[in-house]
C-alpha cells in the first residue's frame, strides 16, 4: 500500500471508534423528567408552608387534610401551589397546583 492511503485507513479507523465511544445524549426535557424537582409551596391564600416535592407535598396534604390531594382539578378545591422561587410577588406561574377533593 502506500503511503497516503495507509494515512487515509488510520484516520478512518479513529474516526470509527471516535464516533462509536460517545454516547448518545438524552434532551433536557427527558433530564427533568427523571429527577424529583424541589418546589415552595404555598397554600390558597398564598401563604408559604413548605418546600417539597410533588408526591412529598400530596402525602403531606393528604395527611393533614385526610382527602385524596392530586392534581387533578376536576371536583376539586385547591389547597396548594408549587413555585420554582421563593420570593413574592412570585415572578413565573405556578408549575404544580395540588387539590384535595372533599366527599
Amino acid at each position: 500500500m502506500k503511503r497516503v492511503s495507509l494515512g487515509l485507513l488510520a484516520l478512518a479507523v479513529m474516526l470509527t471508534l471516535s464516533g462509536t465511544a460517545s454516547a448518545p445524549q438524552q434532551n433536557s426535557a427527558t433530564q427533568h423528567q427523571n429527577k424529583d424537582v424541589w418546589l415552595y409551596w404555598y397554600d390558597a391564600s398564598d401563604n408559604f408552608y413548605e418546600m417539597n416535592t410533588i408526591a412529598g407535598a400530596e402525602y403531606d396534604l393528604e395527611v393533614e387534610y385526610g382527602v385524596l390531594v392530586d392534581e387533578n382539578s376536576a371536583g376539586g378545591t385547591l389547597l396548594a401551589k408549587g413555585y420554582q422561587d421563593l420570593g413574592k410577588p412570585h415572578m413565573a406561574f405556578p408549575l404544580s397546583f395540588l387539590y384535595g377533593h372533599f366527599q
